[in-house]
């Protein structure tokens, strides 16, 4: 009787763990992101702090700041030989214009993004 008290006990123990664990796995839900949250509220949706600062860069027209979420295996970034952009494909960002989230997504080319962005906010905030 007293080692099939123990053995339950283990064995709602290992239940109890693997469910622990399933959930880490599950990742972030990014479905309450939305744009127009500044940081620190995106922060706590996700519910952790990025693992990365890929870039933070002052313009005239205010500040950009993208930040990266690494997944626990992350495939290699990549490269584009013919036209030398350099992709990172491997994590979710977050770009951020003036605290105020954005963009979100799979990382991408971070040049060409970023001058999208800086020039869009820059006509909506009457910026030349």
């Amino acid at each position: 009787m007293k080692n099939l008290t123990r053995s339950s006990v283990a064995l709602l123990i290992g239940c109890a763990l693997f469910l622990v664990s399933c959930a880490a796995f599950r990742g972030m839900d990014t479905t309450k992101l939305v744009i127009g949250m500044d940081k620190e509220t995106a922060y706590k949706v996700l519910m952790q702090k990025p693992d990365n600062i890929i870039v933070v860069k002052q313009y005239p027209a205010g500040t950009l700041e993208v930040v990266e979420y690494t997944p626990a295996v992350a495939p290699p970034a990549t490269a584009t030989p013919a036209t030398n952009n350099h992709l990172r494909q491997s994590g979710f960002w977050l770009y951020f214009f003036n605290n105020k989230l954005v963009q979100y997504g799979r990382g991408g080319n971070l040049e060409e993004e970023s001058a999208h962005i800086v020039a869009m906010h820059a006509d909506q905030i009457g910026y030349k």
